[in-house]
């Protein structure tokens, strides 16, 4: 059997390189600014340090919320305006043929971080490949800090979390 070496996501997953603390509410206060795309009072945006994919963003809301039903009206929308802001970028950017969104709520359904946060992933047809297929590892064409330097100029155009056109 083959391996695929990846200690710098050990040094990560092994706490090493982790930051202390909800790297959501370090990047709500201005903290972490690592990979952030966009912080305001309502929602927090920022590329995926271990992407599924080039320009997989996480979208949480900027207060430290663990459930979906313990949002307000005003970060379910200001979340759901992230959402569409960041599909919109992601399209004008890389022209993705598709998008998951997801949600991993509690431990038990797989969440690694206990304040509630979508992933945005773009997706194309075919992009599996012979990696994904053979040793079950996934390609990704872009690291994230590069990605970060394309999409950070075309999210500061957000003004009080609300897209402008």
């Amino acid at each position: 059997m083959d391996y695929i070496n990846m200690e710098h996501k050990y040094e990560y997953v092994s706490g090493r390189e982790r930051p202390r603390g909800c790297i959501f509410c370090m990047a709500a206060s201005g903290e972490l600014k690592d990979l952030v795309l966009y912080v305001d009072d309502k929602v927090v945006i920022m590329l995926n340090k271990f992407p599924y994919n080039t320009a997989h963003l996480l979208i949480a809301p900027s207060r430290h919320v663990k459930d979906l039903r313990e949002l307000t009206e005003d970060e379910v929308v200001a979340l759901h305006r992230a959402i569409s802001f960041s599909m919109r970028v992601i399209d004008e950017t890389f022209s993705p043929q598709g998008y998951n969104l997801g949600l991993n709520q509690g431990r038990a359904a797989g969440a690694s971080v206990e304040h509630l946060h979508f992933h945005l992933v773009p997706r194309r047809y075919g992009e599996y490949n012979f990696m994904e297929t053979i040793v079950g590892a996934r390609s990704v064409l872009q690291k994230p800090e590069t990605v970060w330097r394309i999409l950070k100029p075309k999210f500061d155009v957000l003004r009080g979390g609300r897209p402008h056109h």
